[in-house]
């Protein structure tokens, strides 16, 4: 079942299909199949990574929000933006650190979610610090 679900991801990667949303697009043309494949040890797995990815995740309020318009979007780390996988990886102050942790850098760009998904930091990704 896991090897299905790679597969389903690699053939998005490598479909001739554009794709129009920016993030989605840059994401998909990067994954690393092998290494995907090699790590990610559950189907749980996959999904979960494949929903963080896409932005369309349980975890960000900002997606809680377009499916009820009563939930605060507002990002609980630090109370400046919408909590979306951007704002979380990309620029909240309260997860800099735990982004040092994680992919060796503060500052990191999309694409390490597809190029080195575990490999680059030392900490363990279900740190309590780590959370979405």
């Amino acid at each position: 079942m896991l090897n299905v679900a790679v597969a389903a991801a690699a053939a998005i990667s490598s479909s001739t299909v554009s794709i129009a949303h920016p993030r989605t697009a840059l994401l998909c043309k990067k994954i690393n199949q092998s290494k995907d494949q090699a790590e990610l040890k559950s189907r749980n797995d996959v999904v979960f990574l494949a929903q963080i990815r896409s932005g369309h995740c349980l975890s960000f309020k900002a997606y809680q929000h377009l499916l009820n318009a009563e939930v605060d979007p507002t990002c609980h780390g630090c109370g400046e933006g919408p909590h979306t996988l951007e704002h979380w990886f990309l620029e909240c102050a309260g997860t800099e650190s735990t982004r040092q942790d994680i992919v060796g850098d503060a500052n990191p760009s999309l694409e390490v979610l597809t190029d080195e998904p575990i490999e680059k930091g030392s900490a363990d990704v279900t740190d309590s610090r780590c959370t979405l």
